[in-house]
């Protein structure tokens, strides 16, 4: 489990680095996307406090499915972690694709010109 949330972190910055030709860009732009969803999981406000619609949308935000993750790796116990591995991977593929093709699309520019 805490190696799935590994990979999805070093995929998801990947990705925001290639999206921005600048560095400076990339960590802005991550910091925002991380914040937000940690926001949104609940990180900063209990989830009482938070709107019902941003809970249920945080229940799919990488950040929230990995708050879950290590509550359940803390609290030992089994609950909805298949449901929540298989939406790690899934990310972790999309992002994977993503980042693959921003690659390729770049790559194909520099050389275009």
């Amino acid at each position: 489990r805490l190696c799935w949330m590994v990979i999805l972190a070093a995929l998801q910055s990947v990705l925001f680095f290639q999206l921005f030709e600048k560095t400076s860009s990339g960590i802005f732009a991550l910091l925002v996307w991380n914040l937000a969803g940690y926001v949104c999981a609940g990180g900063v406000l209990p989830d009482a406090f938070l709107p019902e619609k941003v809970i249920k949308v945080a229940g799919f935000l990488p950040q929230g499915i990995c708050m879950q993750n290590m509550l359940s790796i803390v609290s030992q116990e089994k609950g909805m972690m298949g449901q929540n591995l298989n939406i790690l991977i899934g990310y972790s593929i999309f992002l994977l694709l993503a980042g693959l093709c921003f690659e390729y699309f770049r790559a194909w520019r520099i050389r275009k010109t």
